[in-house]
């Protein structure tokens, strides 16, 4: 077997969840800056959807694709737009029939045409309503927090007025969260936090693709030396269906400046942990 063969049987088995956590969390780390890897993942990726769609997956294979592969709703939505390029596919091939048949089947060919596209564009505005709702809602989250903000300072200034003097410096802690999405493969930047003098302790809201765990674990390491700083375990998903998220707290004290990786493990009842998300952020204070 040469090495081709075997990287793509390796890119196959981390999409199908057949890895060990620590071969996923080295791909995982690769994902992050490595544009060629990145390239090689989507094309093994996009064959295994094709030969999916094309009813060629069979056995185990079959079995795993569905249970872990379709489990997350990004992919899901990458197949149904797979399936609707195959039926436009399907649609647009033109048989070879004699003269005398062809004006009789014309007609036929251009309705198809156009029930093919029709397929086509409804598949792909769908995809684009969810993708256009995760993001509304990300930035209502967004300028909820920083209206809250807002408030606070107001009712300080309003309290030092009433008071007729110049409010004195304090140094007692207060909170700040922040909200952060699953990390995108081959993302060339990450999202900065920054976060200000004093804060503590900073409250984190991660973005779940899926609600499908009971609890969850998530480790805040160090990188690039992916050293442990702290483990919180028994955390439970609180929100909708449609966007679950997971909340935790961490010291302010525990994130100096410098680059970090929260990494999501979901477990449920009879059910072992497994990785199911990384978070990479850059704290600026």
């Amino acid at each position: 077997m040469d090495a081709g063969t075997r990287d793509r049987q390796l890119l196959t088995e981390y999409l199908l969840g057949g890895l060990t956590p620590a071969e996923r969390e080295e791909l995982d780390e690769r994902s992050i800056g490595d544009d060629d890897f990145v390239d090689s993942l989507r094309m093994v990726e996009d064959d295994l959807v094709d030969a999916y769609v094309r009813s060629e997956l069979l056995g185990e294979t079959l079995v795993r694709f569905k249970s872990h592969y379709l489990a997350s709703a990004r992919n899901r939505d990458k197949v149904q737009f797979a399936h609707a390029l195959r039926d436009l596919s399907d649609r647009s091939r033109v048989v070879s029939v004699d003269s005398p048949r062809r004006k009789a089947v014309s007609s036929g060919v251009r309705w198809q045409y156009a029930a093919a596209a029709a397929v086509l564009l409804a598949t792909t505005s769908a995809w684009l309503a969810v993708e256009n709702q995760r993001l509304r809602q990300a930035t209502n989250a967004a300028v909820a927090a920083e209206q809250a903000a807002a408030e606070r300072l107001q009712r300080m200034e309003t309290a030092a007025r009433k008071a007729e003097t110049p409010p004195a410096k304090s140094d007692a802690p207060f909170l700040v969260a922040f909200n952060l999405a699953p990390q995108t493969r081959g993302a060339a930047q990450m999202p900065e936090i920054v976060i200000p003098q004093g804060a503590d302790p900073v409250t984190l809201r991660l973005v779940l693709e899926s609600g499908e765990s009971d609890y969850y674990t998530v480790e805040l390491k160090a990188l690039p030396e992916r050293r442990t700083i702290v483990r919180i375990e028994h955390l439970r998903p609180y929100g909708s269906k449609d966007t679950p998220s997971v909340a935790l707290s961490i010291q302010g004290a525990l994130l100096p400046p410098g680059n970090y990786l929260l990494e999501l493990s979901g477990a449920g009842r009879g059910q072992a942990s497994e990785l199911v998300a990384s978070y990479a952020f850059r704290v600026v204070r």
